[in-house]
C-alpha cells in the first residue's frame, strides 16, 4: 500500500478514512488502576488503542497542516476519552477522517483506506478488502486481495492480549542500548504520531482548529 502511493500509482492522494472500532469493558479500565487515566495511561481510546494507526495515517498520508476534533466519554466510568472522531488535512491537500473508539461493541476492525485520482486501496486491520488501480485489470486487484486478504482481522479489537508486537519492540531497544546501533523507530519519528495525537486533544478541549507549522 505504501510503495503504490509513493510510486504515484494511485495519483493525488484525496481522501483517507481511518477508524479503530474497538470495544473494552468497565472491568478492563479497572484492572490494574491505570488505565483509562490522563497522569498514567496519557489518554483513551485515542493515545492507548488508536495511536498505531494515527502513526499509519501520517506514514502514508503526509505530514498534517490541520486538525478538528471531537471527543467524550460514552460509555465506560473513565477519566479520559472512549472515543474521539477528528477530520484531518494534510500538506497535500488530501483530507481525512480518524476516529478512534472503545465503545464498538463486540470489538469491530480497523479501517485504514486511502483513496486516490488513480486508484483506491482499503484494508480490515491486516486484511486487504479491495486494491482498485486505474490501468491494471481486475486480475491484478484479485491476485492483490488473495495474496493479502488474509489475516488476523479484528481479533485485537476485542482481546488485547494477542497483541505481539511490544516485545519485539523492547528487544530491540535494548539490543540498541547493547550493541549501540539505531533502532528500528527512532524519536523523531515516534514524536510525529505524539505531535497528532496532542492536537486532537487540544482541538476537542477548545473547540477549536490546530494547525501545524
Amino acid at each position: 500500500m505504501k510503495e503504490a502511493i509513493d510510486s504515484g500509482r494511485l495519483g493525488k492522494l484525496v481522501l483517507g478514512t481511518f477508524a479503530v472500532k474497538w470495544y473494552r469493558t468497565q472491568e478492563y479500565y479497572d484492572n490494574g488502576g491505570w488505565r483509562g487515566t490522563w497522569d498514567m495511561d496519557g489518554g483513551g481510546s485515542l493515545m492507548n488503542q488508536a495511536i498505531h494507526t494515527v502513526d499509519l495515517m501520517q506514514w502514508l498520508m503526509g505530514d498534517v497542516a490541520s486538525i478538528t476534533s471531537h471527543m467524550d466519554i460514552y460509555n465506560h466510568s473513565i477519566e479520559t476519552e472512549d472515543l474521539t472522531a477528528s477530520l484531518v488535512t494534510f500538506k497535500n491537500g488530501a483530507c481525512a477522517t480518524f476516529v478512534s473508539t472503545t465503545c464498538a461493541y463486540p470489538g469491530l476492525g480497523t479501517d485504514i483506506q486511502v483513496y486516490g485520482t488513480k486508484g483506491s486501496i482499503e484494508v480490515d486491520g491486516d486484511q486487504l478488502k479491495t486494491w482498485r488501480i486505474e490501468g491494471e485489470d481486475d486480475d491484478k486487484g484479485k491476485s492483490m486481495t488473495d495474496l493479502y486478504g488474509e489475516g488476523n482481522g479484528s481479533a485485537t479489537a476485542l482481546d488485547p492480549t494477542l497483541v505481539v508486537g511490544h516485545a519485539t519492540q523492547v528487544e530491540d531497544i535494548i539490543d540498541a542500548v547493547l550493541y549501540d546501533h539505531e533502532p528500528l523507530i527512532v524519536p523523531c519519528d515516534a514524536i510525529k504520531s505524539v505531535k497528532i495525537a496532542n492536537a486532537i486533544y487540544e482541538s476537542a478541549r477548545t473547540g477549536k482548529t490546530v494547525y501545524f507549522d
